[in-house]
């Protein structure tokens, strides 16, 4: 089972609001990724939110 699928069954209730979302946070890693392969500097500060990885 992939892990995000196992994540959001295990959510403990009481804690869900401070949780990040996992979904917009793997794109976020795989773009940083991608620049790096690519010879750019990955610029993680300009694209994360408060709102993007928030739960």
């Amino acid at each position: 089972m992939k892990f995000g699928h196992n994540l959001s069954r295990n959510v403990v209730p009481e804690w869900s609001s401070s949780y990040i979302r996992y979904k917009p946070l793997k794109k976020l890693i795989k773009s940083a990724a991608d620049n790096v392969k690519a010879g750019q500097e990955p610029d993680l500060a300009g694209e994360i939110s408060s709102d993007s990885l928030a739960g």
